[in-house]
């Protein structure tokens, strides 16, 4: 398992935990919970913010909110 802010640009995983709290509310709130497939899109200049693919939506987060996400390799 790795966390989603360490995959690389065009690599899809799949969503294993996330952690408690109001980020992690809203993450799954944004349609980012376990189970579902992710894509990196691309990263901005100095790593921050990072999109990501989440079903047919683009989703932008910080590289702190990406941290509270676990995720393993499709």
């Amino acid at each position: 398992m790795t966390k989603l802010s360490c995959i690389e640009c065009g690599q899809t995983v799949r969503v294993v935990a996330i952690e408690e709290g109001n980020i992690g509310r809203r993450l799954v709130e944004m349609g980012v919970y376990p189970g579902r497939a992710i894509s990196m899109v691309r990263r901005a200049p100095f790593s921050d913010p990072i999109e990501f693919a989440v079903g047919e939506s683009c989703l932008s987060l910080r590289s702190s909110e990406a941290d509270l996400v676990s995720v393993e390799k499709v």
